[in-house]
């Protein structure tokens, strides 16, 4: 897969400046830089900062992509992992497919 680093490091940057990003949103940048393998740190703590600050709002999905994506990465933030620990499983109403997803 050929990446353009400068036009990622562009988009990337450019993300940061978003404020209003709800938890879809947040899954699904954190998916696609997982997916690209690009390990950028300042989106890293942005996303992940802003996903701490609504993870009781994630539904299945979001938090499966959430947990693979900082799986993938190799990216550890204590304050999410925490966070992550907490939330219960049964709360979010996981299917089998989802469960083993996510795990």
């Amino acid at each position: 897969m050929v990446v353009e680093v400068p036009l990622m490091t562009r988009l990337a940057s450019s993300s940061l400046a978003l404020e209003d990003l709800g938890p879809q949103a947040i899954s699904n940048m954190l998916q696609c830089f997982a997916t690209l393998q690009l390990l950028h740190f300042p989106v890293m703590h942005r996303m992940s900062s802003l996903a701490l600050m609504q993870l009781s709002s994630f539904g299945s999905q979001e938090f499966a992509n959430l947990v693979w994506s900082c799986a993938t990465l190799i990216y550890v933030k204590v304050s999410l992992l925490t966070a992550m620990e907490d939330v219960e499983l049964r709360q979010l109403s996981l299917r089998p497919l989802e469960l083993s997803n996510t795990v």
